[in-house]
């Protein structure tokens, strides 16, 4: 069964863009644009793997991304991180994160995150 994933971005472009491309390699992907709606989704679904953009993932302090290991403690979180760093992103996620990947990044790398993760998930 395809991975389920969660992404959560606000630039509303990349979102559509991305869901759009993960369907087409058959990912079962749910997009949100705002925190809320991420957290609606949160505590309807479960997911394999969510794909947080980094401001959302440090708003309020980790509140969206503790809610995420919680309430969904197998899923495996793909960093998507705005800041220049080669080792760690601006936000230091308050539990382990499976992948960073550093804006822009290449689609395939994404790929590649969202499979190691998901065989992660699904040993």
């Amino acid at each position: 069964m395809p991975a389920k994933i969660l992404l959560i971005e606000t630039d509303k472009a990349l979102a559509e863009n991305l869901t759009r491309l993960m369907a087409r390699k058959g990912l079962r992907v749910t997009a949100v644009t705002e925190v809320e709606t991420a957290g609606e989704a949160l505590n309807h679904e479960g997911y394999d793997v969510v794909i947080f953009e980094e401001e959302v993932a440090a708003e309020g302090k980790g509140r969206l991304f503790r809610k995420v290991k919680t309430r969904h403690p197998q899923a495996k979180v793909i960093l998507l991180a705005s800041c220049r760093s080669d080792r760690h992103p601006c936000f230091e996620p308050p539990f382990e994160v499976f992948a960073f990947l550093h804006k822009p990044f290449r689609w395939d790398d994404l790929m590649e995150k969202i499979q190691e993760a998901s065989s992660h998930s699904h040993p």
